[in-house]
């Protein structure tokens, strides 16, 4: 009889003992802004066609994030990315709105268990959903949520996308949240503002000087503005908010035509008609393909066609980069502005190219850098095509003589670069 009993009493104490090893961590809610991403379990679901019953039954991983803002990049992937948080709300708010940063992701499916009442609610969300028809009218994917003081929840997300997968989950009391959009949106419209008066101010230029650069700089901005207000989602949500279709085309052109910009007006800029014809010729040939890589989006599925157009990308930047450099040590004066003004957007763009196909294992917000990077490039351009005005009236002036006295143009072009 006291041997059952010490048995009895042995396997009460280990029952619990093992029962809290088995319970959630649970992760205390008590902030206006909360960073989920850093507390969540992943699963990955190869077949992609598990229900919830049955993830909740498989064993999730911690995901050992090396710093506390770093996302989730899974990349390019036919599975389907399950995470977990085990949440307690410490506020004395109701409301909430968990936000998932990334808007590229097809289909997001939210479920909410009480873990005292075991009730499950469901949400879906996706970026092929038109605006008028979403949860929450964002660019981010959003889920508005009634969270009760002192009750503790179960998160369960499922991630499924044909187009790159980065999680970056927050939890928002709704006033906090109100107020970081209208910071967000703050300074995107000073960055497309700013990009609208380097426009005018460019074509004021054009108007006056009547020179090829000015045209093809006032391309290239248009085509970075179409660029990154895809990225952030603002071409989706003003000017095709109930059409996503066209949105995803615009997606599979937008890239191209920003390369094929970017080499246009880096040919115009080095004048390397005149000071190498090989360059030049190898940035013709690099349009040219540009031009191949535009049309193949026709006849390749996304995630290839991503795939090659953002490692095309990385090899531009790398030329770019590397004509200028190549130029410079030539002695050709205006390849230093050149490379001022292309390194911030370089750098960003090459790594958030990169980070599609490679995981970083440090967090870096693209979405804020790379149009910092090219306000600054273009601010830099800007002044040094005014700077330019000097040069070509001089040219204009010089060029008789120069023809004359048989200067080369490419050296007469340094000397009055010196000088002005």
């Amino acid at each position: 009889m006291k041997l059952s009993l010490i048995l009895l009493t042995f396997f009460l104490y280990f029952s619990s003992f093992f029962n809290t090893l088995a319970a959630e961590e649970l992760h205390t809610i008590h902030a206006p802004e909360n960073k989920l991403t850093p507390y969540l379990e992943i699963f990955e679901d190869t077949s992609g066609t598990m229900t919830i019953d049955e993830v909740k039954r498989e064993k999730f991983k911690s995901v050992n994030l090396i710093n506390k803002k770093q996302s989730i990049n899974k990349g390019f992937t036919d599975s389907a990315i399950w995470v977990k948080i085990a949440l307690k709300i410490d506020s004395t708010k109701h409301h909430w709105m968990l936000e998932q940063y990334d808007w590229y992701i097809n289909e997001l499916d939210l479920y909410v268990e009480n873990i005292a009442t075991k009730g499950i609610e469901k949400f879906h969300t996706s970026n092929l959903i038109p605006f008028k028809e979403r949860l929450h009218p964002n660019t981010n994917l959003i889920f508005p949520l009634e969270l009760h003081p002192e009750n503790e929840y179960l998160l369960y997300l499922r991630y499924k996308s044909k187009q790159p997968l980065e999680i970056r989950l927050a939890l928002w009391e709704n006033d906090a949240f109100s107020s970081y959009i209208e910071t967000n949106n703050m300074v995107w419209g000073i960055f497309y503002g700013g990009l609208g008066i380097i426009i005018i101010y460019t074509s004021l230029l054009l108007f006056s000087i009547r020179e090829a650069t000015y045209f093809y700089y006032i391309c290239y901005v248009l085509s970075v503005m179409l660029t990154l207000s895809h990225i952030h989602g603002d071409l989706y949500r003003y000017i095709f908010p109930n059409n996503p279709e066209i949105t995803f085309f615009i997606g599979r052109l937008h890239t191209p035509i920003f390369v094929f910009s970017a080499l246009q007006f880096s040919r115009s800029f080095l004048r390397t008609d005149l000071f190498s014809k090989p360059i030049n010729n190898a940035l013709i040939g690099f349009q040219l393909v540009t031009v191949v890589t535009l049309f193949s989006s026709i006849f390749l599925s996304f995630g290839h066609y991503q795939i090659i157009i953002f490692t095309f990308v990385g090899i531009s930047y790398l030329m770019l980069i590397s004509v200028g450099l190549y130029l410079l040590k030539k002695g050709h004066k205006e390849a230093k502005y050149y490379l001022i003004a292309w390194s911030p957007p370089a750098f960003f763009v090459f790594l958030a190219a990169t980070r599609f196909v490679y995981t970083f294992p440090i967090d870096i917000n693209f979405r804020i850098f790379v149009p910092i990077g090219f306000l600054m490039e273009m601010c830099l351009f800007s002044f040094a095509l005014a700077h330019r005005i000097n040069l070509l009236q001089q040219e204009n002036k010089e060029q008789l003589k120069s023809i004359i006295d048989g200067i080369p143009v490419p050296v007469l072009i340094n000397r009055l670069s010196d000088g002005a």
